[in-house]
């Protein structure tokens, strides 16, 4: 299982918005999706994805993507899969399966991290090289948005991770780290598992 935690620090945790743009940007969460799961006529399996969503208007709101084949996954409406999970939560107010797959509940970074086992992995450009750095079974690596992690989640993330790494000195979108993760691992021939897209 390849697991990936990024943290949104102004996406809407609430489903009270239309364009993607305009809700903390939230076409950048369905970009992240879409790199996270998505391959020419294909989709990957064995893939856990931790969204956090720290905007308003009910911070903090965590979703939770493991891969399904029943995910009713399109590229052209992973922003509206999001506002549907996150319109359900708000009718139950409690833990969901919004879809199949797709998990949403009140939950913080900190506590999504503490509560993952296995090696943690946190991408930080004044990290170690990544391609010198041994990546164990069942990663978790731990990215931010655009804008970065905060101070705080930082400094926690530095003390719980085993390891922190640097793709370079290049800056990349989250949703190109994800890319780079996912080629790395390929072709370490660790968790790869493809299935076909009808």
């Amino acid at each position: 299982m390849r697991r990936f935690i990024v943290f949104f620090n102004e996406a809407r945790s609430d489903p009270f918005w239309r364009d993607p743009m305009k809700a903390g940007r939230m076409d950048i969460v369905s970009n992240v999706i879409i790199h996270t799961f998505f391959l020419s006529n294909a989709m990957r399996g064995n893939v856990e994805l931790h969204l956090i969503l720290n905007g308003p208007r009910d911070p903090p709101k965590h979703i939770e993507m493991i891969s399904n084949p029943q995910t009713p996954f399109s590229k052209k409406d992973v922003a509206e899969l999001i506002r549907i999970a996150l319109w359900k939560y708000e009718k139950k107010k409690r833990k969901v399966e919004a879809l199949p797959g797709v998990f949403v509940e009140k939950k913080s970074f900190e506590e999504i991290v503490e509560e993952e086992e296995g090696p943690k992995y946190l991408l930080d450009r004044s990290g170690k090289s990544i391609w010198k750095v041994e990546i164990e079974e069942k990663p978790l690596f731990i990215l931010g948005d655009h804008i970065g992690l905060p101070k705080d989640k930082l400094r926690f993330a530095r003390k719980k991770c085993d390891e922190i790494v640097s793709l370079g000195s290049v800056t990349y979108f989250t949703s190109q780290c994800i890319v780079i993760l996912h080629f790395l691992m390929d072709n370490l021939g660790k968790d790869i598992e493809i299935w076909e897209r009808k």
